[in-house]
């Protein structure tokens, strides 16, 4: 059989050369000149001739900023005063990166640093290049038109990911219409996945996606259960989740100290062993409680968020939001960068009343899917204890030099069925409810006196701010010179101490004010705007008596603020309400929110302190 010749001639090694060529990829471009002696990467060879064709792309890849050809050269070939550019990046010194390259291009461009003098003006400029920020304030002022836009090297592991100012950017640049925007990171974060959605991606003929040995941000689930306005009912659907979960290793988060104590306290009552971890805890103590964690001595983790931060949350099988955070960043910053190799797969929120607000908001922004799911039943947990106990008990190897087990377990079933019930029950009391206080008393007793004294520092760096322990011992030797100083010259120094000084006036404020912010389940992108509010509320009778005091639109919610004083009359007039399309009002309290307190005049305040004084001497009369 013949051999299939597959030698490479020299005229089709050249053909080969000149078909991968800037001048193939930009045509009669004067750009292809200064780039003769170049040859295109093969990211070059994907995303050039699609922008040049004015595509959007979204462009995944390990280093943006080393491949910054693939979206500059097609911007600089393109762009002219008339038709600009803008690229966005994460710092000023990408920005300088950036701004470097076009100009050994020979590129009219404008480096937006802050400082006027450094270069031309940005009217002048057919690329303009700078950070959300500095871009930001720029575009409002001078009202740029704009053709192409490229955002480059935003990922989730920036420590902060400047989403309001994108947005800010893109709805202004969008007023007149793009001819291609382009994005290009290892991945889209998910705090930025609608963002670019909306202004990248749009649909798929107009947008090429380009993924060069690049893995995807691996995904958690979303779950969320809403609960009844309960002071305990947080704590109990916790317990009751991660015995249904098996006790996988978990991570709590809670927005509030006195949160983790109460979810603490009833888990190590309800025997799952659990640690918290409040304020500016020592890393060394933070390590150990996550080793314990590793070794099995502890289920879970209550945390803040100031106290997690050196923790591998990655590394825990499940998380938990005791309360939603106010800002979206925050929650999604609380499960870090989860990969297929990392143990993390769920993540749980619990949403109660006054969570409603801030979770609603969240599934608006991150617009990741959150799947609703019930509570395990009373019957569901039991067989899960039942199984629990009988797993302990089969590996249960122990015996009792005291007491024959076997002898009293053999008379136990020789009992009546209602007296074997009987003892069932005590036993089953002493085991998943007495034994577990008890142990939980034991643990908190017998806590490492080096632990008793890092959360004592932890607690005064809380008071008094962040310091070493040497600097704290410092200031404890200064203070008791000081003191001893201040006995040596108390004696010198008695008149001055005994001079009478003039009482210091206080200056009253009026009793705090508060509104509350309604949530509307509408918004623009709906055809709501304000006007449309105020004759709802006028049509309600509301705008005369309860008037508004803010108005925030958003695309698909709204929300409303009023006085306090009219809140149930208020909500159960809207509630009661249709749109005019027909469609029911949906209108939920979100919030809470106290306004600012007032200094009273001064025969107002005086009239209050005698009205307070006189109900003092009537108080003590009686």
């Amino acid at each position: 059989m013949q051999q299939e010749d597959t030698t490479t001639t020299g005229s089709d090694s050249q053909n080969s050369d000149s078909n991968n060529s800037f001048a193939v990829l930009l045509g009669d471009n004067p750009l292809a000149k200064k780039l003769s002696d170049k040859t295109p990467t093969a990211l070059d060879l994907e995303i050039i001739p699609q922008l040049m064709n004015d595509k959007n792309v979204i462009a995944n890849t390990r280093q943006a900023f080393q491949e910054l050809s693939c979206i500059l050269i097609p911007l600089a070939a393109l762009s002219s005063k008339t038709e600009k550019a803008v690229v966005i990046v994460p710092s000023l010194s990408e920005a300088d990166r950036a701004y470097s390259f076009l100009q050994e291009l020979g590129v009219d461009s404008y480096l937006e640093s802050g400082d006027e003098a450094a270069n031309a003006k940005p009217q002048d400029a057919a690329i303009i290049i700078g950070t959300p920020e500095g871009l930001n304030l720029l575009i409002q002022e001078k009202k740029l038109k704009v053709a192409r836009v490229a955002i480059i090297g935003f990922e989730s592991s920036l420590p902060v990911i400047p989403s309001e100012e994108l947005l800010s950017i893109m709805e202004e640049l969008s007023k007149n219409e793009l001819k291609s925007t382009s994005w290009m990171s290892k991945s889209v974060p998910l705090v930025l996945t609608g963002f670019v959605k909306t202004f990248v991606k749009q649909d798929s003929e107009s947008c090429v996606e380009v993924n060069l040995d690049t893995q995807e941000e691996f995904q958690v689930d979303h779950i969320y259960y809403e609960l009844p306005r309960d002071l305990l009912a947080k704590p109990n659907a916790l317990c009751d989740l991660l015995e249904s979960f098996n006790r996988p290793k978990t991570l709590i988060y809670c927005n509030a100290p006195s949160d983790a104590d109460l979810a603490d306290a009833l888990l190590n009552r309800k025997g799952i062993p659990s640690k918290k971890l409040i304020g500016h805890i020592p890393d060394r103590a933070v390590h150990a409680a996550f080793d314990q964690i590793q070794n099995g001595e502890l289920v879970t983790l209550v945390v803040t968020d100031i106290s997690a931060r050196s923790l591998p949350v990655e590394q825990f099988e499940m998380i938990f939001h005791y309360s939603t955070p106010d800002d979206p960043e925050v929650y999604i910053h609380r499960f870090g960068h989860p990969t297929e190799e990392t143990k993390l797969r769920k993540v749980v929120s619990l949403v109660g009343s006054t969570d409603l607000g801030d979770f609603h908001y969240l599934k608006k922004i991150v617009e990741f899917e959150f799947k609703k799911e019930e509570l395990p039943s009373g019957a569901e947990l039991s067989q899960l204890q039942i199984k629990r106990l009988l797993s302990d008990a089969q590996n249960f190897t122990g015996k009792s030099e005291e007491i024959d087990l076997a002898t009293i377990a053999k008379q136990l079933s020789e009992l009546k069925s209602d007296e074997q019930e009987t003892v069932i029950t005590y036993l089953l009391h002493n085991t998943l409810t007495a034994l577990p206080a008890a142990l939980s008393s034991s643990r908190q007793s017998k806590r490492p006196e080096r632990e008793r004294r890092d959360n004592r520092d932890s607690r005064e760096d809380t008071r008094r701010g962040r310091g070493s322990s040497r600097d704290r011992d410092n200031t404890r030797d200064d203070n008791r010179r000081n003191d001893r100083g201040r006995d040596r010259d108390r004696g010198r120094n008695s008149d001055d101490d005994h001079q009478e000084r003039a009482p210091r006036e206080r200056e009253q404020y009026a009793p705090p004010k508060r509104d509350v912010r309604l949530y509307i389940g509408r918004g623009k992108e709906q055809g709501l705007t304000e006007e449309k509010i105020g004759e709802i509320l006028t049509e309600a009778g509301l705008d005369a008596q309860h008037k508004p005091q803010r108005i925030i639109l958003r695309s698909c919610y709204a929300f409303v603020d009023f006085p306090e004083e009219g809140e149930k009359e208020i909500l159960n007039t809207l509630e009661d309400k249709d749109f005019a399309d027909g469609e029911k009002m949906v209108v939920i309290k979100a919030a809470k929110i106290t306004q600012p307190r007032e200094a009273l005049p001064k025969d107002e305040s005086e009239s209050q302190d005698n009205q307070e004084s006189d109900e003092q001497v009537e108080q003590a009369s009686a």
